[in-house]
């Protein structure tokens, strides 16, 4: 009986998977809400309909979700959560996950933090390590960084949930705030320094003449805070040229309009079109040159590091030493065929050495006195 009933409920759950699949978001949280319903009795009365209740409760959920966020009913899910699980803290972590994320996409920020730092006070303890650090950097990044732009509190919460999360979750957690922090004061600091930077750095447009159209007078001039269309994703990359007084150097002279004209001129041509596949050579390259760059950067301080100490010079010697004595082990034969045949050459050689020094028969002063004894006749 129990595992018919949990391939009934099963089988209920793919219906509805159908339906959202189909598009026929209505019935698909309909079947949904219901499997839930089911599913939820049954697991807050004791009775089992086999060991993937919780499977089943998760799945219909989720087809749950993501009807009502298809249907925009998402002040309706709230109720339907509440009335299947109780609770907040009873709903399953990745399915709060998932609401959670989907109200802020929806828009409803407030309501999701509100939703979250309650779930976290609840149930954060009980949550593994995976499920925490989601929640947590949900709560942290997206909600208290970004929304309400508050990085302080972020870090003073993060500092307060030491009890249940780790000691790494949290340094990464830091980490990120902390750079989204600079990011964001980085950001405001280029907002209020653009105004300046445009005064400065550009001249006011002439009047127009008679000779232009009356269209092109009412084309109204680039604000700071917005980029004109007319500039492409090219030129828009490329730095603005300084040619504001206040922009250069102190020590710096004043260009020579020759020298600036000729200059323009050089970057124009230099500055012209490329093909595709060129540039994503280029990039491609320099990409590549600053790994391997890189790497043996870091190769070279990490040996310097192990050559620098004296326990990794001590355990270089040890390697060194034992893959000597394991070459002589397991070459030992070969080793001893190599040095016996050396051993013969030599003393071959050294034979031949003697004989050539000390033979008579080999000595040609020897035998030419010899000849000319013999030829002298005697008297």
């Amino acid at each position: 009986m129990k595992e018919k009933q949990a391939q009934m409920l099963w089988d209920e759950v793919d219906a509805a998977e159908r339906h959202l699949l189909s598009g026929a978001f209505s019935k698909a949280q309909a079947a949904a809400a219901a499997v839930l319903l089911k599913a939820s009795s049954l697991r807050t009365s004791g009775k089992s309909a086999g060991a993937d209740l919780n499977d089943i409760v998760e799945s219909s959920a989720m087809v749950l979700l993501q009807a009502q966020h298809e249907r925009r009913r998402h002040d309706e899910l709230e109720g339907q959560f509440l009335k299947a699980f109780s609770k907040l803290d009873a709903i399953p972590p990745e399915v709060f996950l998932t609401w959670s994320c989907l109200r802020i996409k929806a828009g409803d920020k407030d309501g999701a933090e509100e939703a979250v730092a309650e779930y976290l006070k609840l149930r954060g303890k009980e949550l593994d390590r995976r499920a925490g650090c989601s929640l947590a950097g949900l709560y942290t990044l997206d909600l208290l960084c970004e929304h309400r732009n508050t990085p302080q509190q972020a870090e003073d919460w993060l500092h307060e949930q030491s009890g249940w999360l780790d000691g790494a979750t949290i340094r990464l957690l830091l980490k990120k705030v902390r750079r989204r922090q600079l990011r964001s004061n980085s950001a405001s600091k280029r907002t209020v320094e653009a105004p300046d930077q445009k005064t400065n750095g550009h001249l006011p447009s002439p009047a127009p003449s008679a000779d232009c159209p009356a269209k092109a007078t009412s084309v109204p001039s680039s604000s700071p805070f917005i980029d004109p269309p007319e500039t492409s994703n090219r030129d828009s990359a490329l730095p603005e040229p300084s040619s504001s007084v206040d922009q250069r150097g102190v020590f710096d002279p004043p260009p020579n309009p020759s020298e600036r004209n000729g200059s323009r001129d050089l970057r124009l041509s230099s500055a012209g079109p490329r093909s595709g596949f060129l540039s994503w050579l280029l990039y491609w390259a320099a990409l590549a040159q600053g790994w391997w760059r890189r790497a043996w950067q870091n190769g070279h301080q990490k040996w310097r590091q192990v050559t620098e100490d004296g326990g990794g010079r001590a355990l270089l010697t040890v390697l060194a030493a034992g893959l000597f004595l394991y070459a002589v082990i397991k070459e030992r034969a070969t080793l001893k065929r190599h040095l016996r045949k050396a051993l013969h050459s030599c003393q071959q050689n050294l034979s031949d050495l003697y004989e050539l020094a000390f033979s008579y028969s080999m000595n040609p002063l020897a035998t030419a006195a010899q000849l000319s004894a013999q030829a002298v006749p005697r008297s």
